[in-house]
């Protein structure tokens, strides 16, 4: 009998299509870091499912989140975020220790406090002794509290509640398409409102290229020098960005995509 091995959803296999979109584009071997015309068909293909300008693959998410962290706040500022989000404990302390930001939370358990925990969160402005809130970083789906999809008028609340107080804000969507999937919303509009986008392309899709962070142009382009001095400069791409593509194109088991 197979194995259905069922520790992660980043253990799913690529499908016979993806295996065969890879071995097709095996002589696209280009040196540039955005050169290979396979990985700019898959960044482009991101950008357009997540509703924004651009789009940057990245060999994990959480280099993705890091790289957000890093561009969404200076260092010495603060980062709210939900409690047992993945930034704040599954990622080696890298808010802190690459992009220098005290990482905090909103201060009430669950994927998705009320509102006026946000606003109490949101509202710490700074002085000369209290680093200010620069950015906001929700989690959809909340991993840690069993996977559930975000309230998407309550993501929408805390949105405009940070845009009201100039905090920035990012969207860890590592398993986005599965709250797309469990509300029967495009994940364009989860993504709405937020600054970068990180998603995971190995969950549940089986691709090669682990994950994708989108944002406007500029974003992205200086999310490119910092995904190569974290030293995520992937080269070649062609095959596995044409597997990773593949498993992108059929989205029938999607509601809505």
């Amino acid at each position: 009998m197979d194995t259905i091995d069922l520790r992660s959803d980043f253990l799913t296999r690529p499908t016979l299509a993806m295996l065969e979109a890879g071995a097709a584009a095996e002589g696209s071997r280009h040196f540039g870091l955005r050169e290979d015309p396979w990985q700019r068909r898959l960044e482009a293909r991101v950008a357009e499912l997540l509703g924004k300008e651009d789009a940057l693959v990245f060999p994990t998410c959480t280099m993705a989140n890091t790289t957000a962290l890093m561009l969404g706040a200076p260092p010495g500022a603060r980062v709210v975020t939900q409690e047992d989000a993945h930034v704040l404990i599954s990622e080696a302390g890298a808010g802190a220790a690459l992009a220098g930001l005290v990482m905090t939370t909103v201060g009430m358990p669950g994927p998705m406090p009320p509102l006026a925990a946000w606003e109490r969160a949101l509202g710490n402005a700074g002085d000369t002794q209290r680093p200010p809130v620069r950015l906001c970083v929700l989690e959809n789906t909340h991993n840690r509290s069993g996977g559930v999809p975000l309230p998407p008028d309550d993501v929408a609340q805390v949105v405009a509640l940070a845009r009201g107080r100039n905090v920035r804000l990012h969207l860890d969507g590592s398993r986005l398409f599965y709250a797309a999937h469990a509300l029967g919303i495009a994940p364009a509009a989860l993504a709405a409102g937020f600054d970068t986008v990180s998603t995971s392309l190995n969950k549940g899709f089986g691709a090669p290229i682990a994950a994708a962070l989108a944002g406007t142009t500029a974003c992205i382009e200086a999310a490119l020098v910092i995904r190569q001095r974290l030293g995520g400069g992937i080269r070649p791409t062609g095959p596995a960005a044409a597997a990773s593509l593949a498993g992108l194109a059929d989205l029938s088991h999607f509601r809505e995509v």
